[in-house]
């Protein structure tokens, strides 16, 4: 009996020995690539001039070309575009935030795309095809957006708007470019 134990222990070391959890034979590989969301806002005419808007962007394996695993996130950029304005000329965006949240809807940041005293021409941002990059962000919210593109797959835009006057109807582009690192298994 305790030659068939000694023999199933070996046995069983060897097993795992061989099973380690060393990385060689993986292919790490780097992909970069731009998730792209569009918000629709549609404000009809007699309706509250205010609206508040969340759409998630996703990070799925249908983005990546062959990584399983991923190992790392960077974000290189992030960019909005106000884009396919119908409304009259003169309609202004009052007060506005775009705000990123992490997966869990915690708040990473937020950004003031209009105010009193700098409001925003929907139509010449949108004929215009003017960029809004947030470029004034730090390693740490960049760091912050990318672990919740690691962790949960996804992120969320939240836009907070108070037009002048209604009738508005446009999309909000939300573009995050990033580099996804990972193995394949």
């Amino acid at each position: 009996m305790k030659k068939i134990s000694f023999l199933f222990l070996t046995l069983s070391a060897f097993i795992l020995a061989s099973c380690g959890s060393d990385d060689e034979g993986l292919v790490t590989l780097s992909q970069d690539l731009t998730l792209e969301e569009e918000t629709q806002v549609d404000i009809p005419a007699g309706s509250s001039n205010t609206i508040s808007v969340t759409e998630s962007v996703e990070l799925t394996s249908g983005d990546l070309d062959e990584i399983d695993d991923i190992s790392d996130v960077t974000i290189n950029s992030v960019k909005f575009i106000i884009k396919n304005y119908v409304g009259a000329d003169g309609i202004q965006i009052t007060s506005s935030t775009i705000s990123i949240l992490a997966a869990n809807d915690d708040v990473i940041v937020s950004l003031i795309l209009a105010n009193a005293s700098n409001p925003v021409n929907i139509k010449s941002f949108s004929d215009n095809g003017t960029v809004i990059e947030a470029s004034s962000l730090t390693d740490d919210l960049l760091n912050q957006i990318a672990t919740s593109f690691q962790e949960n797959g996804r992120i969320k835009i939240k836009f907070d708007a108070t037009f002048d006057d209604v009738p508005v109807a446009f999309d909000l582009e939300s573009k995050i470019n990033l580099t996804v690192e990972g193995t394949v298994i």
